[in-house]
């Protein structure tokens, strides 16, 4: 994705109308998420206590003056669905965190498997714009294959997708799905550096490389009919893992088979265990 469809999300009613105005609140949040300490340092954010996100939204239903981390594409869904008033919402990449959301996989697996990777590139890449073209056909098979999918779930999911630009970037044509910016990479550089995540090593090309796998230039990568094409030029970016926490370029995890509705306050939906295989290609605008 060119965007991050990452926000907060609050009550109508709340005064807060910018990020600004988040100071003295508290925010539910993934515990070590780089997006929040990048806030609190550009907004120099002084009194914000971040609690546990709970992945559901029945604490936001019940607490007039609760704040949490939400993607845009689920969690309003299910406020306006359960009778809430639609939700005000204040995305992050807003705020000049404008990170890729991507698939990424290890340098071993991809020197051992490099077709199997060519082709999951391509067809992500084709597969991403013709849903934004079309959803219908993979609107069919996610309800398939899942049947919590249901119609207005997967019309709200696509329209905020579509609406916010956030597959496509700033090019309603879709031929930037797939690229990479090296001045979007130089600045995800600058911000990691001054929240010391992040080890400078060297630059080229004018992106940086850190420590770990490598990155691609996947723009034309959907442009083979048969998924088989060799169009992936390795662009020298590294950035090195910590931890699953304050890694920036992340799996999108929407549309998880059987994750129920979040609205329970004691839901089930969510793996003890979580595991990436190693098939999850090159960096990738998920």
């Amino acid at each position: 994705m060119q965007w991050d469809p990452q926000a907060i999300m609050l009550h109508a009613e709340d005064p807060a109308n910018n990020f600004a105005d988040l100071e003295g609140r508290t925010i539910a949040a993934v515990p070590g998420s780089v997006w929040f300490r990048y806030l609190v340092k550009k907004f120099n954010y002084q009194n914000v206590k971040e609690i546990p996100a709970t992945f559901t939204i029945a604490n936001f239903l019940h607490d007039p003056q609760y704040i949490q981390q939400i993607f845009v594409t689920s969690e309003p869904f299910f406020v306006e669905q359960s009778g809430g008033v639609k939700p005000k919402i204040l995305l992050i990449k807003d705020t000049g965190y404008q990170i890729y959301r991507v698939f990424f996989t290890t340098r071993s697996y991809l020197e051992k498997n490099p077709e199997i990777v060519r082709k999951f590139v391509a067809a992500s890449v084709r597969g991403w714009r013709d849903y934004i073209q079309d959803p219908s056909a993979a609107n069919a098979e996610i309800a398939k294959r899942n049947p919590e999918m249901n119609v207005e779930r997967m019309k709200f999911s696509w329209n905020a997708l579509k609406e916010g630009g956030f597959v496509y970037g700033s090019d309603s044509s879709g031929a930037s799905v797939g690229k990479f910016d090296p001045q979007r990479w130089n600045e995800t550089t600058k911000f990691r550096e001054a929240l010391e995540l992040s080890q400078k090593i060297s630059t080229r090309r004018g992106v940086t490389r850190w420590n770990s796998p490598r990155a691609y230039d996947l723009s034309e990568a959907g442009n083979s009919a048969s998924g088989s094409t060799s169009n992936i030029r390795i662009i020298p970016i590294q950035a090195s893992i910590r931890n699953a926490a304050s890694w920036p370029f992340q799996i999108f995890d929407c549309h998880i088979k059987n994750h129920s509705p979040p609205i329970d306050k004691k839901a089930t939906n969510h793996c003890k265990r979580l595991r990436v295989r190693p098939m999850i290609a090159g960096f990738l605008a998920c």
